[in-house]
């Protein structure tokens, strides 16, 4: 199970990181929409997973004055990995969020918790000033595959509900899936 705290703290050092403006986001950020692990690139390994339902996913917080719309959460450089839906959902200081889980995290109540929070992204999602956001990509590692991997996830967002108008930010946790127990 991959869980972290989103605190007070984690989101004040979130929000030193930034955002692009532009499609091919990078993470050196500025910006209103905040994404990305706080302390750094961060790889995250799970193991056993062919054929079960499982996700990765990230925290975002909008520090900016005025309202945002998420509009896309998308796999970067995808392997062997399937997408199955993208959601998001809003949290609370002190709500646990996560960075990855699977069939078998479901049975940790926390888990279990931000996963059942989530919604699918089918329409803009608002997000408020100061408000933090949990994104995912629920998926499959491809029957076929030893290993699967995401190496970054991007969130398109506007600040007008202008899609012409949409900007892009990259995470930077390396997300790594393999078919068979880590060793």
């Amino acid at each position: 199970m991959m869980t972290r705290k989103v605190s007070v703290v984690a989101l004040l050092a979130a929000a030193v990181l930034g955002l692009s403006a532009c499609d091919d986001a990078n993470a050196d950020q500025d910006g209103p929409l905040s994404f990305g692990a706080p302390d750094g690139d961060i790889e995250n390994t799970s193991c056993g997973l062919t054929g079960q339902r499982n996700g990765v996913a990230d925290v975002a917080s909008n520090i900016s004055d005025d309202p945002l719309w998420i509009t896309a959460v998308e796999a970067v450089e995808a392997k062997h990995w399937d997408t199955v839906r993208p959601s998001v959902s809003l949290i609370d200081s002190g709500d646990s969020s996560l960075i990855g889980w699977n069939n078998a995290d479901l049975d940790s109540v926390d888990v279990r918790r931000a996963v059942d929070n989530l919604v699918a992204l089918d329409d803009p999602f608002e997000v408020q000033p100061g408000q933090s956001v949990q994104v995912e990509l629920e998926g499959v590692v491809a029957a076929s595959a030893d290993n699967a991997e995401v190496s970054q996830l991007r969130i398109r967002y506007t600040t007008d509900l202008n899609p012409a108008k949409s900007s892009a930010v990259l995470g930077n946790i390396r997300y790594t899936l393999k078919a068979d127990t880590c060793d």
